[in-house]
């Protein structure tokens, strides 16, 4: 309706693309004290969705249990242990 108005053109049969920019000024050191603050009542993934420095939640979960896999694999190697057993 603006566009009709200043342009005197029809503009409906357009096509528009919107694009959001989230330029929103956060405290970040604020937001990751409040998502330490929240370990244990909400769940993991929804912690690390919310974290500013994470731009993939899914490949960070992924990267925690790589990390995690690997340290109970070395802790297993030093205790002696055999996976095998």
């Amino acid at each position: 309706m603006y566009l009709y108005e200043i342009k005197h053109k029809d503009f409906d049969n357009e096509s528009v693309e919107l694009t959001f920019n989230k330029d929103v000024l956060i405290n970040e050191s604020q937001v990751i004290t409040d998502i330490r603050n929240s370990v244990g009542i909400i769940s993991k993934e929804s912690l690390i969705e919310n974290h500013p420095f994470i731009t993939n939640p899914q490949k960070e979960l992924e990267r925690l249990k790589d990390e995690r896999d690997e340290f109970i694999n070395n802790e297993l190697l030093l205790s002696g242990d055999d996976l095998d057993e």
